[in-house]
């Protein structure tokens, strides 16, 4: 039976997760919390968009299932019913059992190799209208039915896993930002197929000092190719993008350009590595180059920075927190959250 009581704590308790998890623990976590109200032992949750008969996957966090399952689904999302259900009735949890996944060939495989007997699935759409959040909870062949209350429970749930998880995305941005000895940067998180989730205000009006006629939800056809390349960062006229993947997201942090763009690549490891207080010798056996090299490029870097010392070229790095690489950024991120939250 559906419990009033039990769905108020879980409501609390998710928005209480919401801030004190890192982006790529929440789900896991939201999904151990809820687990009790609806009885499931296995779950999907992720993001998804329909695309030339079939699915796109933007986001993906299983629950309880082998690394075979998403595998499987993206040979037969093709027969996916359980998705093009929810797909056509959003907000509504939609009930599967053996019989209907035999329906589909391509889910009944699916579904009978990973033990699934029983499925709810419940979808909610993004702003975008485009893509839309679902969540498929799952009971083992040969378990109790669901029940009704069972449904409700799944139901009423969704819009507010939902919210707590845009609400965790939005906080622990801005709890990495608020860490960045460089204030002048935005924040905004994609997912893996580069639709923008979240996003500060001070994001897109960056991005609109570059393409004035921008909309609020809408990134460049020129961020979109970049997305798809190896390269990190992205000079442009008057900004700077950087992006680092955060779990199964990416944070794209924006920038005005400053005295530090001028330097190549090779240059800006240099200058960081010397600012760190790093000598000519160890900056060389890092780089694999010859000291020699190294005073080379630091005649360059000061001739460019138009500074006279480590000391002025430390200060600057320090004052301009510009550079940081994805695996320093991420090193950083979960040793906040473990001295905050640990």
């Amino acid at each position: 039976m559906f419990s009033v009581g039990e769905f108020s704590d879980a409501v609390l308790d998710l928005q209480s997760l919401a801030q004190a998890k890192a982006i790529d623990d929440f789900q896991q976590a939201a999904l151990e919390r809820v687990q009790p109200l609806v009885g499931f032992d296995k779950a999907w949750w992720g993001i998804m968009s329909p695309a030339a008969g079939s699915f796109a996957l933007h986001s993906s966090q299983p629950f309880n299932l082998d690394d075979g399952f998403v595998p499987l689904w993206e040979e037969t999302k093709y027969d996916d019913a359980l998705a093009k259900a929810v797909k056509a009735k959003p907000r509504e949890t939609v009930y599967f059992d053996q019989r209907r996944f035999n329906e589909a060939p391509g889910l009944a495989t699916l579904m009978g190799e990973h033990g699934v007997g029983q499925a709810f699935c419940t979808s909610v759409y993004l702003p975008s209208e485009t893509a839309f959040v679902f969540l498929s909870l799952y009971r083992t062949v040969g378990d109790d039915r669901f029940t009704r209350g069972d449904q409700q429970m799944a139901q009423f749930l969704m819009p507010h896993l939902c919210s707590a998880w845009t609400s965790n995305r939005i906080f622990q941005m801005e709890y990495l930002k608020a860490s960045m000895a460089n204030d002048q940067v935005a924040m905004a998180i994609l997912d893996r197929q580069g639709q923008l989730l979240n996003a500060e205000p001070q994001f897109v009006e960056a991005l609109r000092c570059e393409w004035p006629d921008i909309g609020d939800g809408c990134l460049p056809d020129t961020i979109g190719l970049w997305l798809k390349t190896d390269d990190f960062r992205l000079k442009l006229r008057t900004v700077v993008l950087q992006r680092h993947l955060l779990g199964d997201f990416t944070l794209l942090v924006v920038r005005g350009r400053s005295r530090l763009d001028v330097l190549t690549p090779r240059e800006t490891a240099v200058a960081e590595a010397f600012g760190r207080g790093s000598s000519y010798k160890e900056i060389a056996r890092q780089l694999d180059l010859s000291p020699a090299t190294i005073r080379f490029y630091l005649r360059a870097i000061y001739e460019k920075l138009q500074v006279r010392d480590k000391g002025e070229l430390a200060s600057l790095l320090r004052q301009e927190e510009l550079h940081i690489d994805g695996a320093t950024l991420a090193v950083r991120y979960r040793q906040l959250h473990q001295a905050r939250f640990i």
